[in-house]
């Protein structure tokens, strides 16, 4: 249901989803069978800057990869959508940033 409402560019849909996330179980990052792709690399694809937002907000894992080795950002590299890859590539610094000052502490 996630990756069809990332595809959709479903903003609504995908805000419901995730506001129940708490109650029942939502997997963020499950693999579609078709594709071998999260949500996050669905809405990359299409370039659905809210629908990536929402679900890095969500704790959407950024450097998840398919069997080919692709990432979010890739995928959106790879379709030109501009406005992903400055998201994606901004959480990816910061989450570099937050790997590295807690594998430095003592």
């Amino acid at each position: 249901m996630l990756h069809v409402a990332a595809r959709d560019n479903s903003v609504r849909c995908v805000e419901a989803i995730l506001s129940h996330a708490k109650t029942v179980h939502v997997e963020v990052d499950a693999l579609a069978t078709e594709h071998r792709q999260t949500p996050l690399m669905t809405a990359a694809a299409h370039g659905h800057v809210d629908i990536v937002r929402l679900l890095v907000d969500a704790g959407a894992e950024i450097n998840r990869q398919t069997a080919g080795c692709s990432t979010a950002l890739i995928v959106a590299c790879h379709y030109g959508h501009v406005d992903c890859v400055h998201l994606l590539l901004g959480q990816s610094i910061l989450t570099s940033h937050v790997d590295k000052n807690i594998s430095n502490e003592p």
